[in-house]
């Protein structure tokens, strides 16, 4: 595909400015989920992820029959947010405890406000009790195309998680689980602007630093395929071989990629809000 022209694409996206990202939305639908597109040959290296500038690459999905609810784009910046997890008991599923500590030193004197976790621990309930709006949704859990696990006793079928899910309207998903880009296409199909799920196996101990990395960058106002991008270079480093290629990003058609966008005039730190802000 590089050679037959999408080098010159490119080129032509970047106009007079050789310094320009440039994305390149791929139409998603359900064959989409197990071609390893991040994965290119170094002949090849301009279109993958490490490219300066970037080139990026997403799945765009259109709104499915099932969107509901104002979409996330529509919504301004926000003063706080708030993450929920969500994840099964067995012992390599609670690595999320340790994403959310790296998460905290990633963030460490920024001035991104760390949203305080939400932990829905669903390993013997087959109940799946949800607030009513986040800003972050993680989940990690055994995935396949058709369902996801939690535990022997918590099963789910993919769609119907995705119905509960979306109710949510979070702005983001890190769907932590092999296999679990139906999931995440299902999400966005149903108004969740962005997701993040995984193509084949992946060890929930060594995607600690993209979800990490993730989180932080988002937060900060970086669009989330640039965020991706260079979540993805921490995750590399991890020596997983193609690691690369596991992660897949989704995003809604249309959207501009910006899940938190600054402030215009961001609150100083040196004097308590005003009672106007306080109201």
């Amino acid at each position: 595909l590089w050679w037959a022209g999408v080098d010159l694409a490119v080129d032509l996206a970047r106009g007079c400015d050789p310094n320009r990202p440039v994305r390149i939305e791929w139409r998603c639908d359900d064959q989409a989920d197990d071609i390893p597109w991040e994965l290119v040959s170094p002949s090849a290296e301009p279109l993958g992820w490490f490219s300066d500038p970037p080139v990026t690459v997403v799945r765009s999905v259109p709104p499915g029959p099932h969107a509901a609810g104002q979409h996330a784009r529509a919504r301004g910046p926000l003063a706080r947010s708030n993450m929920l997890v969500i994840r099964g008991g067995q012992d390599e599923l609670r690595s999320s405890d340790t994403a959310y500590a790296r998460t905290q030193r990633r963030t460490r004197g920024s001035n991104v406000s760390l949203p305080r976790p939400m932990v829905i621990d669903v390993s013997d309930d087959l109940a799946l009790a949800l607030p009513d709006q986040v800003d972050i949704l993680q989940l990690w859990a055994h995935c396949e195309p058709t369902r996801v696990r939690f535990s022997d006793r918590a099963v789910f079928e993919t769609t119907a998680l995705a119905d509960k899910l979306a109710r949510c309207a979070p702005r983001l998903a890190i769907l932590v689980g092999c296999r679990s880009g139906a999931l995440g296409r299902a999400l966005v199909e149903r108004g969740i602007e962005a997701a993040v799920a995984m193509r084949v196996e992946v060890y929930s101990q060594t995607i600690q630093p993209l979800v990490a990395d993730l989180v932080s960058l988002v937060l900060e106002g970086q669009p989330v395929d640039l965020a991706f991008a260079e979540a993805l270079r921490s995750y590399v480093l991890t020596g997983q071989p193609g690691a690369v290629a596991v992660p897949l990003l989704y995003l809604a058609e249309g959207s501009s990629g910006t899940l938190f966008p600054r402030p215009s005039t961001p609150p100083s730190r040196a004097f308590p809000p005003s009672q106007g802000e306080q109201q």
